[in-house]
C-alpha cells in the first residue's frame, strides 16, 4: 500500500501514469490489481522501480473521471480475481416421436460451446481493446466488480482455458482429441444429424477459423467432412477464408443484426442464396413479440439438394 505522489497523467483510453511512495520495497507486476481508497479500479499496465521505494505506474483506470485521483489518495495492488465465461449454442431436433440417439448413435441434441472471448462480449476497462486477448489482461466488469478477468471455458483450445483439450493431441488415458461431439456436450463443433454432417462456429469462433484450422492440423483420414456450416453470432457475418464444407456445402449465419446463406463455390466464389419467393412467415406468426419483445422475421429458403458426403 502507498500514496500517489505526484499524480501525472497522460491520458488515453483512461491510460494514467502515477507516482506512487511506499513505505517499503514492493514489487508491482503487470496486471495486477489497483485499488484506490477502496473503489477506484484499474490494472497495472507497466511499472518502473524508482528510488526511495517510489515507483511510477501505468495504469488502465475503470473510471467514468480518471481526474477524480487526488496526490493523497492510498493505493493498494493485489492480483485480480476470475471467472470461467460459458457461452454456448444449443442444438435441438424437433418434432414428436424423434429419440435422442434414435438412428444409431447421431445427435438429436447437443450444446456446443463457443471457445474464443471477444473483447465486446463483455463491458469493462477491455471493452474493445487489443489488449483484451493478452492473458494478463481480459479485464470485464462483473458482479460490480470492474476488473474481474474473463477466462475461457475450461478445455478451450486457448490460453485463457485451463486444461486446454486441443485437437490432434490425445488425452491422457490415450484417446485422440477431434472436433467431432459424440456425446453431445463439450467443444466439439462437428455433429451428425438425420445423416448430415454438420459444423457448428459460435461467432468470434469462426472468424478465428476454428473449423478451417481443425481440418488443417489435426483431422485425419476417414474424419466426415462438414457439409452444412452453422454460424449463430451477435455482430459477425460469414468471414471470408472461413469457410470450410464439402463443395456445394451449405452455410448459414444467423445474427441479431443479420443474416445470410451461401452455398460453397469449391474455390471459385461462393453463391448467395436468396430466400424464397414465397411469402415467410413472420415472427409473429411463431413467437410471442408484444410488450417488450423484439421483433424479428423467419426467413425460408428454397429447396436445395443435400450436400454430397465427404471425408478427409
Amino acid at each position: 500500500m502507498g500514496d500517489l505522489y505526484p499524480v501525472v497523467f497522460t491520458e488515453s483510453e483512461k491510460l494514467v501514469t502515477i507516482d506512487v511512495q511506499f513505505t517499503g520495497p514492493v514489487a508491482i507486476a503487470k496486471g495486477q490489481f489497483l485499488e484506490v481508497l477502496g473503489e477506484a479500479r484499474g490494472l497495472v499496465e507497466s511499472s518502473v522501480d524508482l528510488t526511495g521505494n517510489q515507483h511510477r505506474i501505468s495504469v488502465l483506470l475503470a473510471l467514468e473521471k480518471p481526474r477524480d485521483l487526488f496526490v493523497a489518495d492510498v493505493v493498494a495492488f493485489s492480483t485480480p480475481g476470475s471467472a470461467e465465461m460459458v457461452n454456448v449454442a444449443l442444438v435441438r431436433k424437433g418434432g414428436s416421436g424423434t429419440p435422442v440417439k434414435a438412428d444409431g448413435g447421431a445427435q438429436k441434441e447437443l450444446l456446443v460451446y463457443k471457445e474464443s472471448i471477444s473483447s465486446v462480449d463483455f463491458a469493462g476497462m477491455d471493452y474493445n481493446r487489443g489488449a483484451f486477448g493478452n492473458t494478463d489482461r481480459g479485464a470485464i466488469s462483473l458482479y460490480g466488480d470492474p476488473a474481474r478477468r474473463a477466462k475461457a471455458t475450461v478445455g478451450a483450445d486457448n490460453s485463457f482455458s485451463g486444461s486446454a483439450n486441443k485437437p490432434g493431441l490425445n488425452t491422457p488415458s490415450g484417446a485422440r482429441i477431434t472436433e467431432t461431439n459424440r456425446s453431445g456436450l463439450g467443444g466439439g463443433s462437428i455433429f451428425t444429424m438425420d445423416g448430415i454432417t454438420f459444423g457448428l462456429e459460435v461467432c468470434l469462433d469462426q472468424l478465428n477459423q476454428k473449423l478451417v484450422n481443425y481440418f488443417a492440423t489435426a483431422a485425419v483420414a476417414g474424419d466426415p467432412k462438414i457439409q452444412v456450416q452453422l454460424i449463430p453470432s451477435c455482430g459477425m457475418s460469414i468471414t471470408a477464408g472461413s469457410e470450410c464444407t464439402v463443395p456445394d456445402g451449405i452455410i448459414f449465419n444467423v445474427d441479431a443484426y443479420e443474416y445470410g446463406c451461401q452455398k460453397d463455390g469449391g474455390g471459385a466464389p461462393a453463391t448467395y442464396l436468396g430466400p424464397s419467393p414465397l411469402a415467410p412467415p413472420t415472427a409473429a406468426t411463431h413467437f410471442v413479440t408484444g410488450g417488450t419483445a423484439k421483433t424479428g422475421s423467419i426467413e425460408v429458403y428454397e429447396e436445395i439438394d443435400k450436400p454430397t458426403p465427404g471425408v478427409v
